[in-house]
């Protein structure tokens, strides 16, 4: 028994000492390597990076911002890097598309597509989710939801809305935690971070009635609207309507 018990401990201290392992020294080598002209090298370092680091919570907006701008900078010197990306990206939208995949896959995909600059066809695979498989489409409509409303698709944004006040809620809720997450700890208190806090709200907010508009639900568009002016008055927020309206 006891010997069972140390073995437990040894996998569990040896996992947590493998992930620990992974952060950004790893983007500095691969950028190291790349500058060095090693560039096959770099990128094996980047595709094992963006593996290894799904395992590390901690490194979850690195994995998708950082180091997916390192990637597409080794892509400029090293063609190859591009199409393994493009590879990644196009795995991630098979799984979905064959109803195998779930939201790390399409937060993956979206990602990558961003940086590629082929938005687009984040676009267009969240539609075709959404016509094979709404569920998994459910799970991933935030991701989504910005390409939707550029595109005014808003009857299938109205699918994901099952009630417009809870909605809102979330979205007041989200300003809320971020700034206790600012009253909290000090390094998160910055201009910056207050800035960025606001300005999702107001966006989130008016696109939130912009959606409703394009429904045809203006009574609830004003109530979510005399709301949010309660809660945070702010010249954006009471053009919204309007803005839409003129469209």
């Amino acid at each position: 028994m006891k010997t069972s018990v140390l073995v437990m401990v040894m996998v569990v201290c040896l996992s947590a000492s493998v992930f620990a392992e992974v952060g950004l020294p790893d983007l500095e080598e691969a950028r190291k390597l790349a500058e060095d002209g090693k560039y096959e090298e770099a990128l094996q370092k980047h595709i094992w990076f963006h593996e290894e680091s799904k395992k590390s919570p901690g490194m979850g907006g690195v994995r998708l911002s950082f180091a997916l701008y390192s990637w597409i900078k080794l892509s400029e010197k090293y063609p190859p890097a591009k199409r393994a990306l493009v590879d990644i990206r196009d795995k991630n939208e098979k799984a979905l598309l064959d109803g195998t995949g779930d939201f790390s896959n399409f937060h993956d995909l979206s990602a990558i597509n961003k940086h590629l600059k082929e938005e687009d066809k984040t676009y267009k695979s969240f539609k075709a989710l959404h016509d094979k498989y709404p569920k998994i489409a459910r799970r991933c409509y935030q991701i989504a939801k910005d390409l939707l409303v550029d595109n005014k698709e808003y009857q299938i944004c109205g699918k994901y809305i099952i009630d417009p006040i809870m909605e809102y809620e979330k979205i007041r809720y989200m300003r809320e935690l971020n700034l206790s997450r600012m009253r909290t700890n000090s390094k998160r208190s910055t201009p910056r971070m207050r800035q960025y806090t606001d300005d999702l709200f107001i966006k989130n907010t008016c696109q939130l009635i912009e959606i409703l508009i394009g429904l045809k639900k203006k009574p609830e568009a004003e109530e979510i609207q005399k709301k949010a002016l309660r809660y945070f008055d702010h010249d954006k927020i009471k053009r919204a309507i309007k803005d839409t309206e003129q469209d």
